[in-house]
């Protein structure tokens, strides 16, 4: 259900699409996404949900939140268990933009979850 459009909303949507951008940055300074063309595809469908997650936050749909919640839960549980323990094996630089895209991407919720003050129309 899609309810008025707040400035938390836009703010959360604008994040969001910069975790894209540094995701395809990461893509491009990782080599190792380009030897195989199923994590290519599986790479580029994980940017398209990330795109339809930051249009659906920027519509203001209600249930977005609670997946996006979900979504951060399962990815630091992953991350700890998995990512952390090799994650500056593939670079620093890489390392630190995952490191961005995550925290990023957790204000994002938090900010979803936070009561607006001032409604905006788009």
């Amino acid at each position: 259900m899609e309810t008025p459009v707040t400035r938390n909303n836009i703010l959360a949507s604008n994040l969001y699409f910069i975790t894209v951008g540094l995701g395809v940055i990461n893509i491009f300074l990782d080599r190792a996404e380009f030897n195989n063309a199923k994590t290519l595809v599986v790479t580029f469908i994980g940017i398209g949900i990330n795109v339809g997650i930051s249009i659906l936050i920027r519509k203001n749909y209600a249930w977005v939140k609670w997946v996006l919640l979900v979504l951060i839960i399962i990815g630091f549980i992953g991350m700890v268990l998995t990512v952390f323990p090799t994650l500056f094996d593939t670079g620093v630089i890489i390392g630190l933009i995952t490191i961005a895209i995550f925290v990023l991407q957790t204000i994002a919720a938090i900010l979803l979850f936070i009561k607006p003050i001032i409604r905006v129309t788009e």
